[in-house]
């Protein structure tokens, strides 16, 4: 019969009783743990064998406290994981995960000495372990960068950090990985002389499964139970075998053969924990000098996370230079290529004034009042025009042709009496005609005569208004040209210039000019969609670089909170985030002079806000996604609805209803409205359209923080 020994979790380092984890649904779980029992006795070495996908990288998550069994009981160092008071996660526990979870861009003694800050360790106490830990596990000179190193040396990196703060349980994933044979016994070694002479306790995986004879108890584990849990000694006797790999081998037949799935157990030495748990003592009696986790901020771990930060960024040439010239170059391109009216933009002409001829008459017919060849004198005008470009054409259908083959944008005809009928014309409505013209009226006209007058004092005009920017520029030069070829006629004749002009009269505008461009309308919510996509690309990535390579991870089991991961993100962005809106704002105002007619504190106030916005909604990106791909797909899809959608390149009175109702929840859409009142129409903070950008941008980066902590609060628990 086997022999149970009754003890209290006080009595042993790591103590499991019915363990059950599952993920997903609860009517479609993934079961990892299965009621699993463990006890890792005080002052021991720990060996957990187990196959990739068995469970244990969940079950030592349980252990330091990053995950919470959904049914079960756990206890470390007498105490449950995650209580305040516990220490776990925080300084009692040294974590060496199974990727090597550093920061390549470090040298060997910042690795140390963040991670040392990190679990509470005074300057002097790491200067020191950083010393001794490089000549025992014979690492290169702490000043080289870990990035240069060779896989097995940073893996020993990784078992320093480990080991920086001397914990009291240190939980190692697979560290001799790598690791030649004389180093890998030395590291045993040690890790027999700190649970001995030390009182430590280890738990330690690896594939070498006869290099975990060396430890005092070993569990074996498969599809989230423990098969057997003794010393390798006694499961080697107690089943018959030459080797633990055998044992394992056997145990794993008999698990299958086994319907109920029968949890097999070695004898004489399984403890089992009483159900009453003696109230915890506190962590501070095992080491008065170390600064224990509790559940609050702590000023240590944020200035060891904002110096890492900064550090990172600094040794990051590349995302330094991304960082800064990015912004630029996009204010750059975008005052460059857009707005701008289109030049060269070709036009066939037909002339039949001038007897098929492809030139107009050598005379000076340009000015004074000569009212001959005034097709050739209008073309004169249009020349003037920066945009169109001139061609010549015999006749109207070669013209058009020209603009069916693309080789024009529009076509303009002359007729042969286009130059007299246009003076009839003007004559008909003159008040006073000149002395040496016919006083006539358009009374004096027949019905016929003044249609063939109105006919053929028309220029005809045909376009391709395939691309409309293209054609409203030819229109508006062609229409523009025109009233100033008449009212240029009516100066030179001393007419009154008033009756060639529309009736309407547009005087000085009250905000703009009176030819405002396309830039000044998008470049204020250009400035501010430029920060925000920046601070979302740049926190999401450097967050999900540290989830996906396991910095993170080891943070989080050294007792930093999320808080501070985000705080200290934060802050770093933020700093970021004022030198890309000191470089935008700068080359927006002062090397492109965009009109900025408001108060300017204003302005850089609503950019940074928008800047923290981007920033937060990247933190959430970060905080939803498992991988950098995902993160990417988020971000740009994220991209056009926002730009498309917030008034940043087209008016909200342009869109459909339902779209313009779904633009007002948008984090750009006020913003964008405020800046453009403030740069444009010269409004200060007082007026609602201006503070309710700056409400709006606050109210979002409050929802995107809460909905951060909110994720990372219940994701994967």
């Amino acid at each position: 019969m086997e022999e149970v020994v009754e003890t209290s979790p006080h009595e042993v380092a790591v103590c499991i009783r019915g363990a059950y984890k599952h993920y997903g649904s609860r009517k479609h779980p993934n079961v990892v743990l299965r009621g699993l029992d463990m006890t890792v006795p005080q002052g021991t070495i720990y060996g957990l064998l187990g196959a990739s996908g068995c469970g244990k990288t969940t079950l030592l998550s349980c252990i330091v406290g990053r995950r919470k069994l959904n049914a079960g009981d756990i206890w470390v160092l007498g105490g449950r994981p995650g209580t305040k008071g516990s220490g776990i996660p925080g300084p009692r526990v040294g974590y060496m995960p199974q990727e090597t979870a550093l920061y390549m861009e470090f040298s060997i003694e910042e690795t140390l000495i963040y991670f040392g800050t990190l679990l509470g360790l005074d300057s002097e106490t790491i200067k020191r372990r950083t010393e001794e830990l490089v000549e025992f596990l014979k690492l290169p000179p702490d000043s080289t960068k870990v990035g240069k190193l060779s896989g097995g040396q940073q893996r020993r990196v990784s078992f320093a950090a480990a080991l920086i703060h001397d914990p009291e349980l240190l939980i190692l994933d697979e560290p001799t990985v790598g690791v030649d044979p004389v180093l890998r016994q030395s590291i045993w070694d040690h890790l027999i002389e700190i649970t001995k002479v030390g009182k430590k306790n280890v738990i330690i995986t690896t594939h070498y499964i006869e290099e975990s004879r060396q430890a005092h108890t070993v569990g074996l584990m498969r599809e989230g139970v423990l098969l057997a849990e003794d010393s390798p000694d006694q499961l080697m006797h107690h089943y018959g075998c030459q080797n633990l790999e055998q044992v394992f081998l056997q145990l794993s037949r008999k698990q299958q053969e086994d319907d109920k799935g029968v949890l097999m157990k070695s004898s004489g030495c399984l403890k089992t924990c009483t159900s009453s748990i003696p109230p915890l003592e506190s962590s501070e009696t095992s080491n008065s000098k170390r600064r224990v986790y509790v559940d609050t901020w702590s000023g240590y771990r944020v200035r060891a996370l904002l110096w890492k930060n900064m550090l990172w960024i600094s040794r990051n040439i590349p995302i330094i230079l991304f960082i800064f010239a990015q912004p630029v170059l996009q204010i750059m391109f975008f005052c460059l290529a857009i707005g701008q009216d289109p030049t060269g933009l070709r036009v066939a002409v037909v002339n039949h004034e001038v007897n098929g001829s492809y030139s107009c008459p050598d005379p000076d017919y340009t000015s004074g009042c000569k009212l001959e060849a005034l097709s050739c004198r209008y073309l004169h005008y249009l020349n003037n025009s920066k945009s169109i470009i001139q061609e010549m054409y015999a006749d109207p259908e070669s013209a058009i042709a020209a603009v069916r083959t693309g080789s024009a944008w529009g076509a303009i005809y002359f007729t042969e009496n286009y130059t007299d009928s246009l003076v009839q014309r003007i004559l008909s409505y003159e008040i006073q005609p000149p002395d040496d013209f016919t006083n006539r009226s358009i009374d004096d006209f027949s019905d016929s005569t003044m249609d063939d007058i109105l006919n053929n004092s028309e220029m005809m005009v045909w376009m391709d208004m395939s691309n409309q920017h293209i054609s409203q520029t030819i229109q508006q030069d062609i229409v523009r040209t025109f009233q100033s070829f008449i009212e240029g006629i009516h100066t030179d004749c001393n007419w009154n210039p008033k009756l060639a002009s529309i009736p309407m009269k547009f005087e000085n505008p009250v905000y703009g000019t009176i030819r405002p461009i396309f830039t000044d309308f998008a470049c204020p919510g250009t400035i501010l969609m430029i920060v925000y996509f920046l601070a979302v690309t740049l926190t999401a990535g450097v967050i999900l670089i540290d989830k996906t390579e396991g910095l993170m991870e080891r943070g989080l089991v050294a007792g930093v909170l999320m808080p501070e991961i985000l705080f200290s993100h934060v802050v770093v962005q933020f700093l970021v985030i004022c030198g890309q809106t000191v470089l935008v704002l700068i080359f927006s105002f002062a090397v492109f002079n965009i009109p900025h007619e408001g108060p300017m504190f204003a302005v850089i106030i609503l950019t940074l806000l928008q800047g923290m916005c981007g920033m937060c909604f990247g933190l959430l990106i970060s905080s939803m996604c498992d991988t950098i791909m995902m993160a990417t797909y988020l971000g740009m899809g994220s991209f056009h609805p926002l730009v498309l959608l917030s008034g940043v390149i087209w008016p909200l009175e342009g869109m459909h209803y339902i779209l313009r109702y779904i633009s007002y929840v948008l984090p750009l859409t006020y913003a964008t409205e405020s800046m453009r009142c403030m740069l444009l129409r010269g409004w200060d903070i007082r007026k609602p359209a201006v503070y309710f950008g700056f409400l709006t941008s606050l109210g979002w980066i409050i929802a995107f923080v809460v909905l951060t902590l909110l994720v990372l609060r219940f994701k994967k628990r």
